[in-house]
């Protein structure tokens, strides 16, 4: 018999809403580097910040991704394992066609859905846009999602709306439980962030860690490593803060 979550007033148990919402789910994480630069959070009047994922094939025929979130003459750089990982905030430098972004070692060039990316002398052409993935973060933030994460095995999807309310839905979307006004705490060390959140009989706590994290299925590379535990469960996967969302936040 499936367990099934309490409900109370400010909660609610919904069915099964398909698999197909899961595509972009990922799996299990590995990390860690960091620049130690933020990007600012986009406030009013300001351009908003895009995130976007590209997709490149090295000599060898072997396929890559890796993120980018844009804002007004900068570009975050979450680059997958073979790289470190490694992420990189790069100031834009004037280009004759197209947008250039450089700096640390890193050249990210890109105009459309073509893309090129330099890594320490080393050149990957042709890369692509992968128009799915700016699309799903697009709707998140259409519905002022602030933090999104994902994770396999079971397939699940962490959402919060910061201050607000968090949804979790697990087992592939058989489950999900949604509650409001999470806790937000602040490891004392600064090296994490926890969302706490109680329905009923139900605890759950999300803990956001430094990353990059990369999707093992999927190859998407994320901001952060999240663990999800609720009741004794243990969910593991990547995430990324959504739009604007605490991008100036610190060295997380």
């Amino acid at each position: 018999m499936e367990r099934r979550v309490r409900q109370d007033r400010r909660s609610r148990f919904l069915p099964l809403w398909g698999l197909a919402s899961l595509l972009v789910m990922g799996g299990a994480c590995r990390s860690d580097s960091r620049s130690g630069e933020t990007l600012p959070s986009a406030g009013r009047g300001e351009s908003p910040i895009r995130h976007s994922e590209f997709e490149c094939t090295d000599t060898d025929g072997h396929e890559f991704r890796f993120t980018v979130r844009f804002s007004e003459g900068r570009a975050l750089l979450l680059l997958p394992d073979r790289f470190g990982p490694r992420e990189a905030v790069l100031p834009q430098t004037i280009s004759a066609r197209g947008a250039r972004y450089e700096g640390g070692g890193i050249l990210f060039w890109n105009k459309g859905e073509e893309a090129l990316l330099e890594v320490d002398g080393l050149s990957f052409p042709g890369c692509s846009e992968v128009p799915q993935a700016h699309s799903v973060w697009e709707e998140a933030a259409r519905r002022g999602v602030t933090f999104r994460a994902v994770g396999q095995e079971p397939g699940w999807v962490l959402e919060v709306w910061e201050g607000e309310r968090l949804s979790f839905r697990y087992d592939y979307g058989q489950q999900e439980l949604e509650a409001p006004r999470p806790r937000r705490v602040a490891d004392p060390d600064g090296n994490a962030i926890r969302y706490q959140a109680a329905v009923g009989k139900s605890r759950l706590e999300a803990s956001l860690t430094g990353g990059p994290c990369t999707d093992s299925m999927s190859g998407s590379v994320y901001e952060k490593n999240v663990l999800v535990e609720l009741d004794g469960r243990r969910f593991q996967g990547c995430g990324s803060w959504v739009g604007g969302a605490r991008l100036g936040m610190g060295p997380l």
